[in-house]
């Protein structure tokens, strides 16, 4: 049997606004197109290294015939 992957994460573990505030930056909009990008890069490669979804994703367990 395969787990095969339907859909990725539909929203990132972590939002804008709780990085903004984990890392004390204030309440200004011109870096949060960077801000989503590294949230999603860095979710990313934490899944490429450890193998694991770190978010809520669809798979399917295919059954294959013999």
């Amino acid at each position: 049997m395969d787990v095969t992957l339907v859909s990725g994460p539909t929203a990132e573990v972590f939002t804008v606004e709780d990085v903004k505030t984990h890392l004390n930056i204030g309440d200004g909009t011109e870096d949060d197109a960077l801000i989503a990008r590294l949230i999603s890069a860095a979710r990313h490669v934490a899944q490429e290294r450890t193998g694991r979804t770190v978010a809520a994703c669809r798979a399917a367990l295919i059954r294959r015939a013999i």
